[in-house]
Parts: C-alpha cells; sequence; structure tokens
C-alpha cells in the first residue's frame, strides 16, 4: 500500500513523499497505520531525495490529513491543511535561518 505524505516541513511547496507500508495494515486502527507510514517514510528504511518524514508533515490517508505534531497524529481538516501548506514558505525560511 502506498501512503501519500505532504512534506510540509522541510520540502519545496508540493512536494509529496508516497511510503511504502505492508498490505497488511488495511486491517489496524488508523493512528497504528500512521505510525508505520512515519516509521518507513524514514530515509534509513525508504531512501529518498528528500527528507525524511517529520513532525510538521501531513499524512494523507484514506482522505483525510493527519498532520504530525510531536509524539501524535492530529486528525485535521481540508481547510487546516491548505493553511498549513500556505504557511510552507515561512517555515522554511525560518529553518533556513537557524542553519546558516
Amino acid at each position: 500500500m502506498i501512503v501519500k505524505v505532504h512534506m510540509l516541513a522541510f520540502c519545496d511547496k508540493g512536494t509529496v513523499r508516497e511510503v511504502e507500508i505492508a498490505d497488511g495494515f488495511y486491517s489496524l486502527s488508523a493512528k497504528e497505520v500512521l505510525a508505520e507510514v512515519f516509521g518507513m517514510g524514514q530515509n534509513n528504511l525508504q531512501p529518498k531525495q528528500m527528507p525524511s518524514v517529520s513532525t510538521g508533515d501531513v499524512i494523507e490517508y484514506e482522505n483525510q490529513y493527519w498532520e504530525i505534531k510531536g509524539v501524535r497524529f492530529n486528525l485535521i481538516g481540508k481547510e487546516r491543511f491548505e493553511e498549513l501548506k500556505g504557511h510552507r514558505i515561512s517555515n522554511a525560511n525560518k529553518m533556513a535561518k537557524l542553519w546558516n
């Protein structure tokens, strides 16, 4: 199964990472699936030319959006998702200043 992760924390606007998890996860709760997506979205498990899945990213699962917040996943509506996408650039600029 492929699950989309909107890479809002550290990537360019519109960047989506596709994370592959085993098909057997369909029988688990949404939060168990989200935890697996987060874990499998790390570059040491599924290398990609982008950052690993991180706090601030949004997982799209079963037509719902889940914002990654520290150690939990918050279900958010489409409006909040669009709002987060709009703030992505300003957040990235703040992070860039911290690293420079």
